[in-house]
């Protein structure tokens, strides 16, 4: 008997990572390195602040709403 969530599963993986593949080319293709090069120290700055704000700011919420199980997941 197939599993159908565990085959649906497989085919959204496949499709995310190809469209991840695709999106990561066409921006190479679309910038030089000189153009990242020249916004590097900006685009640094937004990129780190866009991942690390959420996590420092999701974990201060779980604590404060005691949710304290939620972190050993």
């Amino acid at each position: 008997m197939v599993d159908v969530h565990a085959s649906y599963f497989r085919a959204m993986l496949a499709l995310c990572q190809i469209s991840g593949i695709i999106i990561l080319f066409s921006t190479w293709l679309y910038f030089t390195f000189n153009d990242l090069i020249k916004v590097g120290p900006k685009v640094i700055i937004i990129g780190v602040m866009g991942v690390v704000v959420p996590f420092v700011r999701e974990y201060f919420v779980i604590l404060w709403m005691d949710l304290t199980a939620l972190l050993l997941y």
